[in-house]
């Protein structure tokens, strides 16, 4: 029995010595917030104070110092987020993570994203001579002191990820990952021709914004095969947790409007929910220069942020920026496409792709004068070759310099050159300053394409006629400065024309924009508390409008006790999504099997998951539901029957309240929106038990909802809960009247580093809709 003791005694003394090296092991991973370090190439003291919320303020002798403090700070917060990114970019993700992310990496080789990033470092920072060049560098060469002498996050062990060098390359691969954001409107397109081929016109007149007033393009109706398969193929990429833009509220109020006197601008960028959190905030100070900003994972220049002379914010402009162009091949050479009034040899380029535990795969990527042929990376397209044209392909990326330009403005005319240089995002910037002027631009580089392109359909490759003719200049951007009414707002809605001109796009429904200008007109004394409740607003006239008509056709049908009981939720339901609304819990249930009853019949799986989450769905459906003559209510699997929009209604009710009595429980006065409308921030390593216990962030039963101006987005589904897919990815309030306490919040903390007191120390303030201040 001693023995024994001993035994068990030693075994527990051992396991707690475990225990306690594995803690000082994370001990020495978590960010450093006090000390002093040497390091060599900073020219002269420099001192970063964190504040209450691990947010940096630096204070430096020279901008090259204050930019090598930034990249330290920043990596030892975000190294793990810029390690993914530049990987994700380059293709390189199965040597990391093994063969399921081959197609993933194919994908992005195909795109040539990588080598887009080095043709444009090559063309902007080939020296480093000018101020911008000097201090990117600087920030580049933070990032790798730290990677050099400080101990990696726990990441890098648990997925044996190797140091590499962070380069000015990788900068731009987070600004092209960004810019994916305005080609994710491709994927609708492949449902728009999947719809047209099988079942004609009529049924995407009404459901597809941008469809109608093209003429009809020069492919024959036939000539391209399009499935659900593509769509398959791409939603099968491993949901790596790597938050793209796509969505936001920004405004900016006129002295006339507000109680100060002065100018105030608002912003709320939307953006997949995840850990860590999209934005890293930091305040610098140095000679002449006085700047806080919201950075983007290894990128040294603010893309949001404010000085004590102006402030910005932004939203996606999703003007149309990408087309698939049908080519035709050479029926003796396979290597060939029709070119204007010739056979011209596609290039060809090797790739290589390495993947963990295996042999290297060898990739050849064919191109183009529109770009790489995707056929490969889309199955589902058919066989002739299908090129995939990115204006990214051709511009040199300025956004860089458009960034830095915008933190270095003193006034508007700065701010709008500034705004003009970018060019391979489209972005609505949102501006104020202490002078009391306000402007909205539509930023960015917009094609120009002939007047019979349909920018939603595949393009003719060979004939030349639907190439594109160039871009339009600045000028001719949507964009206005200091209106009479002293409100500018964007909610990614579609601008109106410019010289007549409209600009294809994926645009969001005007609800939120509708709903904030509504408040914001109501009075001329706005203060930053009052516009919280701006933030905060859980209501949209379309849902109310949407559910009137529901109501309006089921009314006077004959349904059980307990299906009344839930279509009386709606009665005068003003679309409100507060915490404890029943009635959202019913009217999203029932758009989901109302769109299955309707779509489900004709589109594969696919599309019909693609659908749901789909701009021009959200645009669509009010018109839809107000047309009772639509196509789309006949049930194609019922023949010598066309059932008409009320019996679908019905259909689509009775299966509502099964699923909500089902799975929600029998008493309604427990129904909550906050308990099926659930928040998780998760980690790439969070995905997989028992890491989501620890690396995860959540859940939080939220108020808000699809279309809100607190957009709390969920894709609709029959399931009981919705996994809540994006929302605001920061709150920023400022007064120019006020400045030292503008307000933000983050969805989780400033840190992604699980050591870190910061990792998610503002979750719970973001989702009850409160703020903290950004100190200057």
């Amino acid at each position: 029995m001693r023995i024994f003791k001993r035994i068990l005694l030693s075994l527990l003394a051992l396991i707690g010595l475990a225990v306690a090296l594995f803690f000082i092991y994370l001990d020495k991973q978590a960010p450093q917030y006090e000390g002093t370090l040497e390091v060599p190439g900073v020219n002269a003291e420099t001192e970063v104070l964190f504040d209450e919320y691990g947010i940096p303020h630096i204070y430096a002798g020279n901008a090259e110092d204050a930019y090598f403090a930034l990249g330290y700070v920043h990596a030892q917060e975000r190294l793990f987020q810029m390690e993914l990114i530049r990987r994700l970019i380059s293709g390189r993700l199965s040597e990391l993570l093994g063969p399921d992310l081959i197609d993933t990496d194919k994908y992005f080789l195909t795109l040539g994203l990588r080598d887009e990033a080095k043709r444009m470092a090559d063309l902007a920072f080939s020296e480093r001579e000018t101020p911008m060049q000097k201090e990117a560098f600087a920030y580049i060469d933070g990032i790798n002191h730290y990677m050099n002498t400080a101990t990696m996050p726990i990441e890098y062990r648990l997925l044996g990820i190797k140091k590499e060098p962070y380069a000015i390359e990788d900068m731009y691969s987070t600004i092209i990952y960004m810019a994916l954001a305005f080609t994710n409107g491709f994927k609708i397109d492949l449902v728009i021709e999947e719809i047209k081929q099988a079942f004609g016109e009529q049924y995407l007149e009404e459901w597809f914004m941008n469809y109608t007033g093209f003429e009809e393009n020069q492919i024959a109706e036939d000539s391209v095969s399009v499935s659900g398969e593509a769509l398959s193929y791409l939603e099968s990429f491993p949901d790596l947790f790597l938050p793209i833009w796509e969505g936001s509220n920004a405004w900016a109020l006129a002295p006339s409007r507000t109680k100060s006197g002065k100018a105030i601008t608002a912003n709320d960028t939307h953006i997949p929910f995840a850990q860590p959190s999209v934005w890293y905030e930091a305040h610098m100070e140095y000679p002449g220069f006085g700047f806080y900003g919201s950075y983007l994972a290894g990128v040294p220049f603010a893309a949001i942020g404010h000085s004590r002379d102006i402030s910005w914010g932004m939203t996606i402009f999703p003007v149309d920026i990408c087309d698939l162009y049908k080519e035709k091949a050479n029926p003796d050479n396979p290597d060939e496409v029709w070119v204007d009034d010739h056979w011209q040899e596609v290039e060809k380029i090797s790739k290589t792709i390495k993947v963990k535990g295996e042999d290297d795969l060898n990739l050849v990527v064919k191109k183009t004068r529109h770009g790489p042929i995707v056929n490969d990376v889309l199955p589902g397209l058919g066989e002739e070759p299908v090129s995939f044209w990115w204006s990214l392909f051709e511009l040199p990326n300025n956004s860089v310099k458009a960034f830095y330009d915008m933190a270095h403005a003193k006034n508007i005319d700065e701010a709008r050159q500034a705004a003009a240089t970018n060019d391979i995002l489209g972005l609505n910037v949102l501006y104020g300053d202490k002078d009391g002027n306000i402007a909205w631009w539509a930023s960015g580089k917009m094609p120009k394409r002939p007047a019979h392109v349909n920018p939603s359909r595949f393009l003719d490759g060979a004939s030349g006629a639907d190439e594109l003719l160039g871009y339009y200049d600045f000028s001719e951007n949507p964009q206005s400065e200091n209106p009479e009414s002293g409100i500018l707002v964007s909610s990614n809605n579609e601008p109106d024309p410019v010289n007549g001109q409209q600009y294809p796009g994926y645009y969001l429904p005007n609800g939120r924009y509708d709903r904030i200008v509504s408040l914001l007109e109501s009075r001329n004394d706005w203060t930053l508390e009052d516009l919280k409740e701006v933030h905060a607003d859980n209501t949209s006239a379309i849902h109310e409008a949407n559910a009137r008509k529901i109501f309006s056709v089921l009314k006077g049908v004959k349904l059980s006790e307990d299906e009344s009981k839930l279509l009386n939720l709606l009665d005068g339901w003003t679309g409100e999504h507060g915490e404890e609304s029943k009635a959202a819990v019913v009217y999203n249930k029932f758009l989901y099997f109302m769109t299955e009853q309707c779509l489900g019949d004709e589109l594969s799986d696919e599309s019909f998951e693609e659908v749901l989450m789909s701009y021009s769905y959200r645009n669509s459906l009010p018109n839809f539901i107000n047309n009772p003559n639509s196509p789309w209510w006949d049930d194609i699997s019922t023949e010598n029957y066309q059932e008409p929009q009320h019996e679908i209604f019905v259909r689509a009710f009775k299966k509502t309240a099964e699923n909500l009595y089902a799975g929600l429980g029998e008493d309604i006065n427990k129904w909550r929106w906050a308990d099926v409308n659930l928040v998780t921030h998760v980690h790439p390593i969070g995905q997989k038990k028992p890491f989501d216990k620890i690396f995860n962030v959540g859940p939080f039963p939220s108020s808000g909802g699809n279309g809100t101006p607190n957009k709390i987005e969920h894709k609709l589904s029959a399931d009981d809960q919705y996994e809540v897919k994006s929302g605001p990815a920061l709150r920023i309030l400022l007064d120019f009247g006020d400045l030292e306490n503008s307000l933000n919040i983050n969805p989780t903390g400033q840190s992604g580093n699980i050591m870190s007191d910061h990792y998610e120390d503002q979750a719970k303030m973001f989702i009850d809709v409160k703020y903290r201040e950004q100190k200057m």
